[in-house]
């Protein structure tokens, strides 16, 4: 993984080492015909009502703290307003429920692709590649803390629709009604809740919380964990077109991710206003292939620059344009609860930081990050973990957090 400071979406929403890899060779699990249902009377179901579940007892040998796990399907809103279903899993921990019920804390992925088969609940390491088990081993220590953890797909992965990658309104939603979904469902729940998330995951994390008063109007929300947050990307692409050195063909992938969320807003929008010759050509590739397939086999031998990675006018262009209001809106409005950050000092992200605390700081929103001396972006989430552990526990017990505002 790249040191520089800060590069072209440098580990922006990155959840695996940058190194070569395999494919991934699992095949994605759950039956189809669960991810494909949407009930006729979708519009009038509330938030977060379940919509189906189903018991998983393959995919997750792997954890030691976890009594039992389902897949659910659930009702949701999408970025533009629409109802939605969206899926995702719901872990139940091994320790006996607390006088008041087990606090739900909510997981947010970082980017596994933009595909249907990307969808963690797919895959038995909630990841894409089955083989890279970082994701999956936190949700066990959030189980070993005595969680109940809901883990969101997100909208459009796994489900009906374009996933609105990177786009808050919809990653906050998502997350907040995996919550209301797991309390009808899990007896001995509190209605006390938390969000921890990874890169798209940590936006998903701090969008929520910035929901939590209006949207998630009804359940005790305590706070964020944001681990290499995903923010400021206008910013990043500003910097790279300034610093062409910046381009390369560790990050430059992204994009194409990107020009695929772009289609939440116009299923007809033209990828190639947006990235350049040498995406425009594979976007059929880039809305199908997750993570490992679209960097490490797709893009290997790709020669990024400047003019072949994005369309010289693409800032002219109304629905680029919309997107990036859509996707940089994170902090820039008041949180219903307090936010730690969590961030590598050897990220791409570390840069970014100060403009994203400024940012919360200006809506009065109680912030505290803490950063890592040549942790990366990946490696943040085993760094990180004690910090936001004890964090955890002191919100859910009603103690008072540090601000850096």
């Amino acid at each position: 993984m790249t040191k520089r400071s800060v590069t072209l979406l440098c580990s922006l929403i990155c959840t695996l080492p940058l190194v070569a890899s395999p494919v991934h060779s699992a095949l994605p699990g759950g039956n189809p015909a669960f991810y494909n249902q949407v009930p006729a009377n979708l519009p009038s179901l509330a938030p977060g009502t379940l919509i189906d579940s189903q018991r998983e007892s393959e995919f997750l040998k792997p954890m030691k703290h976890m009594r039992r796990a389902k897949r659910i399907l659930y009702r949701s809103t999408g970025q533009t307003g629409n109802p939605i279903t969206v899926s995702g899993m719901v872990f139940v921990p091994r320790k006996p429920a607390p006088a008041g019920g087990w606090p739900i804390v909510a997981w947010g992925h970082g980017t596994s692709g933009v595909g249907d088969d990307c969808a963690p609940s797919k895959h038995p390491d909630m990841y894409d590649n089955g083989h890279w088990r970082v994701y999956i081993r936190q949700i066990d220590e959030l189980l070993k803390e005595g969680y109940v953890v809901v883990a969101t797909d997100y909208e459009g992965l796994g489900t009906p629709g374009v996933h609105s990658y990177l786009m808050s309104d919809a990653l906050g939603k998502a997350t907040i009604d995996g919550v209301r979904a797991t309390k009808s469902m899990i007896e001995k729940t509190s209605n006390k809740w938390a969000a921890i998330g990874h890169s798209e995951g940590g936006q998903a994390s701090i969008a929520a919380g910035e929901l939590a008063d209006i949207y998630g109007a009804g359940l005790d929300y305590r706070g964020a964990v944001a681990y290499a947050p995903a923010s400021n990307n206008m910013a990043q692409l500003d910097f790279a077109e300034a610093n062409p050195w910046a381009i390369d063909r560790y990050s430059s992938p992204y994009l194409a991710y990107e020009a695929v969320g772009m289609r939440t807003l116009d299923p007809n929008f033209d990828y190639a206003n947006f990235v350049g010759s040498i995406f425009s050509s594979r976007m059929a590739d880039a809305e199908e292939h997750c993570w490992d397939e679209w960097f490490e086999v797709d893009n290997r031998h790709i020669q990024p620059t400047l003019e072949n990675v994005v369309n010289a006018n693409w800032r002219s262009d109304p629905i680029v344009q919309a997107y990036f209001t859509a996707i940089d809106n994170v902090g820039k409005r008041p949180a219903a609860g307090p936010v730690l950050i969590l961030q590598g000092e050897a990220d791409g992200l570390f840069g970014v930081l100060p403009l994203l605390k400024a940012d919360m700081c200006a809506q009065n929103t109680t912030v505290h990050a803490i950063t890592y001396s040549n942790v990366g972006h990946d490696e943040v989430i085993g760094s990180g973990w004690d910090d936001a552990r004890d964090w955890l526990a002191q919100r859910f017990a009603g103690l008072s957090v540090p601000t850096d505002c």
